[in-house]
């Protein structure tokens, strides 16, 4: 998994607020999906936060923090397969039409750390 990383200064500030190596849970998201489909297609991992306004994303979205990935898949079926893997490994998943939204971090946890994580410029 190496498309659109984050840059190293955000995974050393994520990793240092968390006190763990999230993206290990990132890159085990998109071996799962890979797994339960090979044919999956990453759409998006990484965004600048100004990017993320660009798309008209969610504010405190996780992909200016590099903890969540999009997963295209048009067959409902394999996108089944997809989405029942990762739940089962604990991730949050969103289905949007087509498109899956994994987040590494569940959305209520990334609230506690939020003051941590704007106090470390991660969504300038």
């Amino acid at each position: 998994m190496s498309w659109n990383e984050p840059p190293p200064e955000v995974r050393r500030e994520m990793n240092r607020i968390l006190g763990e190596d999230i993206y290990l849970r990132a890159q085990r998201a998109w071996e799962r999906a890979r797994q339960a489909d090979p044919d999956v297609i990453l759409e998006s991992w990484f965004r600048t936060p100004a990017r993320q306004r660009e798309l008209g994303g969610a504010t405190y979205s996780q992909h200016p923090l590099g903890t969540a990935v999009d997963l295209v898949q048009r067959d409902a079926a394999k996108r089944a397969a997809i989405v029942e893997a990762l739940r089962r490994e604990g991730f949050w998943v969103q289905e949007r039409g087509r498109r899956v939204h994994v987040q590494a971090i569940h959305p209520e946890w990334v609230q506690r750390v939020l003051p941590q994580i704007l106090a470390a410029g991660l969504y300038r």
